[in-house]
């Protein structure tokens, strides 16, 4: 696979080259994402925003993380999320939080069938930019689940907060 390398306000990520690119426009320096999107609807959400916004809500990396995964587990159709792996790594030096799950969703008004989702997170806090970054992706497709791992772990690795 060809990656290139995408670079704004000072950090960077490389992605599949054909992949396409989705910029909110009210993303600042300050906060906003970015959507890398698959010819084959797998996304990759790439999140940023100030340490100041979120220290009051979260004593730790971990809350934060812990908080996302909640978010997720009582979403709207979510029927059962499946932890695969936790564990925290070091990321452009950084304590980072890794998560792997799968997550069940009901299909339907009667939500009577279920569609898995695989989703692969990262959290980290940058002191030296004073912003966090969060880096989601999902794929529809759980046939698909080795190749993906295998873009977000990349995709991970790549990332440079400053």
């Amino acid at each position: 696979m060809i990656y290139e390398r995408f670079s704004m306000y000072k950090f960077a990520i490389d992605y599949p080259n054909a992949w396409r690119i989705e910029f909110d426009p009210k993303s600042r320096r300050a906060e906003g994402h970015v959507i890398f999107n698959s010819p084959e609807n797998d996304n990759v959400f790439l999140t940023w925003g100030l340490l100041d916004k979120i220290r009051g809500k979260y004593d730790s990396l971990e809350a934060q993380a812990e908080a996302s995964y909640s978010r997720i587990a009582y979403g709207r159709d979510v029927m059962k999320l499946d932890p695969i792996e936790t564990k925290t790594i070091e990321l452009n030096g950084h304590r980072t939080i890794f998560k792997h799950f799968v997550m069940e969703r009901a299909i339907g008004l009667r939500m009577i069938r279920a569609r898995s989702k695989e989703i692969w997170s990262i959290h980290l806090q940058c002191k030296n930019t004073d912003r966090y970054f969060i880096i989601y992706e999902s794929t529809p497709d759980t046939s698909r689940s080795q190749e993906q791992s295998e873009i977000f772990s990349h995709m991970k690795d790549s990332f440079v907060c400053h």
